[in-house]
């Protein structure tokens, strides 16, 4: 599932990137103007602005990893990467699969990588 505020794809030659209009203004693509798109696109951005979680974030852009694994690469906390993974879950920008007790934690959408 890729997160709206992440998506970016050029599907026609319609799309444009601050072409001037008839009426002198500039025409925006129309997710640009779609006050849930711009709210949720805000979300992620004030969830990405935590150094704590870029560096989860960044240790999960070149594997998935378990709890335990992130906590010793990013030298955080045990209860401190559990709660920023909750919120990272909550925004969906990471996805959890669970075998039994072991849970392996990755990145929902390579959007999040390149940011």
């Amino acid at each position: 599932m890729t997160s709206p505020a992440l998506s970016h794809t050029h599907q026609s030659s319609e799309h444009s990137h601050g072409k001037n209009n008839a009426q002198g203004g500039v025409d925006l693509p129309v997710h640009c103007t779609d006050a849930v798109v711009i709210e949720r696109t805000a979300e992620v951005f004030k969830a990405l602005a935590t150094p704590s979680r870029l560096r989860i974030l960044l240790a999960l852009s070149s594997a998935p990893s378990s709890v335990n694994n992130l906590v010793d690469q990013t030298r955080l906390s045990q209860p401190l990467v559990s709660q920023h993974l909750k919120l990272l879950r909550s925004m969906d920008l990471v996805h959890v699969d669970r075998v039994g007790r072991e849970a392996t934690y990755s990145l929902r959408d390579d959007h999040v990588a390149h940011i």
